[in-house]
């Protein structure tokens, strides 16, 4: 019995550890609103997410809608990087996509991705 329950604590450690490792950090390359959104979009949860929209002074539709990251849009990076309370609230499909208006407001952030 205590050997079953040593190889089940080890066995869960190991994963923790593995998915640890292979979980991608996120980091920023300049201090622009759209690469906060998009660093806390993949590093935050749902609340950290949710703060830094109403700190933007965006909504979260605008966000939604305009806001990319490495040229993807912010429900494409975060389905990639993101936790799933943030991928809930920013969903890939939702995107739409307006090329002009993110390059003239600086929408678009910078950020670096490492494993």
């Amino acid at each position: 019995m205590k050997t079953t329950k040593t190889a089940l604590v080890l066995t869960v450690i190991g994963l923790s550890l593995a998915a640890t490792a292979n979980a991608a950090q996120v980091s920023g390359l300049d201090k622009s609103t759209a690469t906060q959104l998009c660093v806390t979009a993949a590093n935050g949860s749902k609340v950290a997410m949710l703060h830094e929209i109403k700190g933007s002074g965006w909504s979260s539709n605008f966000v939604q809608d305009n806001v990319k990251c490495n040229g993807e849009s912010i429900g494409n990076f975060v389905a990639k990087y993101g936790s799933d309370g943030v991928k809930y609230m920013l969903p890939a499909n939702a995107h739409v996509e307006i090329i002009e208006l993110s390059q003239a407001k600086g929408l678009s952030g910078n950020v670096q991705v490492s494993k």
